[in-house]
């Protein structure tokens, strides 16, 4: 089936089948077949009145017309010629929103600035952790001996300890050995 048409000066997309049987693309088969029987009573080279090699190639457009968009197949196939084409997305979708997302603008000075004193803050405490850990290592050292006072109390407390807490060896020696 030839589906390009060579008539003088008319393009192919200007001269479609649809248009040749004076048809829309939305057309029924059956609106096809009509279309096809009335326009053929015209060309027929039996039937009508033009020159015989005009109507001849009038009515032979029209039979592959007629082929072409009574078959289902065939005429998806035709209708997608004359489709402009889909464009196909490569990119990322795009946002609908006037606002970019976080990741894709830049930070205002505001958010630098606070930024920035976080940072300082951070630095600060480290320094301040370090300088106190290290200046103050004798004194808590110092501050973990217990002091005078609490003496009578610690002693107390080890003596009711470990006079409460039974003797392991001796519970060990009792107990029969198998």
């Amino acid at each position: 089936m030839n589906q390009k048409h060579s008539s003088g000066n008319s393009s192919p997309a200007a001269l479609t089948y649809y248009k040749l049987l004076g048809l829309s693309p939305t057309a029924s088969e059956d609106d096809v077949r009509r279309a096809y029987r009335q326009k053929s009573k015209l060309y027929h080279p039996d039937t009508t009145e033009l020159p015989l090699e005009k109507a001849a190639e009038q009515f032979q457009k029209l039979k592959e017309a007629y082929t072409t968009l009574s078959n289902a197949e065939a005429r998806r196939h035709y209708d997608r010629q004359f489709r402009p084409p889909v464009p196909r997305r490569t990119a990322a979708p795009v946002s609908q929103s006037v606002h970019l997302n976080a990741q894709q603008r830049p930070l205002s000075p505001g958010e630098v600035f606070a930024l920035f004193l976080l940072g300082i803050t951070f630095l600060v405490c480290l320094v301040l952790a370090l300088v106190v850990g290290t200046a103050q290592s004798e004194s808590w050292r110092a501050a973990q001996r217990s002091p005078e006072w609490a003496q009578p109390v610690i002693v107390w407390f080890q003596q009711q300890t470990t006079a409460s807490a039974p003797n392991l060896s001796e519970e060990a020696a009792r107990l029969p050995l198998e």
